[in-house]
């Protein structure tokens, strides 16, 4: 390392030899995959499309001849392939723009809204909502009130569909779940552990991740005093932004809907992933493994009044088919039970 000896950098100054010939040819080690350039160039498409999204959505407005209808699409999923996102929102666009002709909608075998809304014309809602007076209410209106509405709203929406796979998915495997909440008693991020029950595992996990908690066994005591962070980061990053057209009742309605459509696709997520854990033998528990699950697009049309209705399109829940099978496939007896109490015991701190 004499500055006075002149020669290649890394390279013996008696001998010559080269010590760092991998780092001479950068060319070869920055080269991309061919599986990564094709999620690359599938990105920078998706990039390119969502740029041009304002204009076509504004193009649809025009040709309706509602230029200040609220026309609201969700964000794509970076995880699913740009195609999927494109194709949805061009069935959405020709759907909305000749929604009002059924026959030709027929004829042409449109993307048709999974739900439709139409409050009343002589709603209280619906009065309010012609009148300028809702824009000066909610501008006044508080953020801290409002969030709490709404998390009153998401809380009541979760605790139905928790119910509903409580009765409906998880009913023979219920003792599973509650001996694995009973013996799971302390902060499993970042650990691993044996699998178990799937079912169990996967709605354990489903809990965890909309109630914001990392213990188990906390979900067995009372929900109150306990923030539900997963409700709270639903609320503030994939809940539509309401609009100023729009009526409180209608932004219920609509919330409602794509909570409850969320909450069933992560929990379809969950049992995907407890049965990739049960081929691998392990269960690496952490609570960011929800945000790589597939996730429906959607697109919200209208005022949610009888002259311009609420249209809510939802795409299919693709993993239904696969979640439904493997319950009915998953039955629980008393040897499955006696496999989940042994793999239970062998979890320990």
């Amino acid at each position: 390392m004499n500055a006075t000896i002149r020669g290649e950098l890394f390279s013996c100054p008696s001998c010559g030899k080269d010590f760092a010939l991998a780092i001479r040819s950068p060319a070869r080690t920055l080269e991309m995959k061919a599986d990564a350039a094709l999620l690359f160039a599938d990105y920078s498409e998706l990039i390119r499309f969502s740029d041009q999204l304002p204009t076509m959505v504004n193009a649809c407005k025009a040709l309706v001849g509602r230029p200040y209808m609220p026309l609201f699409i969700s964000k794509p999923d970076i995880y699913r392939r740009s195609a999927s996102f494109r194709q949805f929102v061009t069935d959405v666009l020709v759907s909305v723009s000749i929604h009002n002709c059924k026959e030709t909608q027929a004829s042409l075998n449109l993307l048709a809204p999974s739900f439709t809304f139409a409050e009343p014309m002589h709603s209280p809602h619906a009065t309010q909502a012609k009148s300028s007076m809702p824009s000066v209410r909610r501008a006044i209106k508080s953020v801290a009130s409002e969030t709490d509405q709404k998390l009153q709203e998401a809380w009541a929406i979760y605790r139905t569909v928790r119910r509903h796979l409580w009765r409906h998915h998880v009913c023979q495997h219920r003792s599973c779940a509650q001996l694995a909440m009973k013996t799971l008693w302390w902060d499993l991020e970042g650990e691993k552990t044996k699998p178990f029950c799937e079912i169990a595992l996967a709605f354990i996990r489903w809990r965890m991740q909309w109630e914001g908690r990392r213990i188990p066994a906390t979900l067995a005591v009372s929900n109150r005093g306990i923030v539900p962070y997963g409700l709270l980061g639903w609320i503030s990053k994939d809940s539509p932004i309401s609009s100023v057209h729009w009526s409180p009742a209608f932004e219920s309605w609509l919330n409602a809907h794509l909570l409850a459509a969320a909450c069933l696709d992560s929990f379809a997520g969950w049992m995907m992933l407890s049965a990739a854990h049960k081929v691998d033998h392990q269960v690496r528990w952490c609570m960011k493994d929800h945000e790589m699950f597939t996730k429906r697009h959607w697109a919200c049309s209208g005022r949610g009044t009888p002259l311009e209705p609420g249209l809510l399109f939802l795409e299919p829940l693709t993993s239904s088919n696969y979640l439904s099978a493997n319950l009915l496939s998953c039955k629980c007896t008393r040897m499955h039970h006696r496999v989940t109490v042994l793999a239970l015991a062998r979890v320990k701190r």
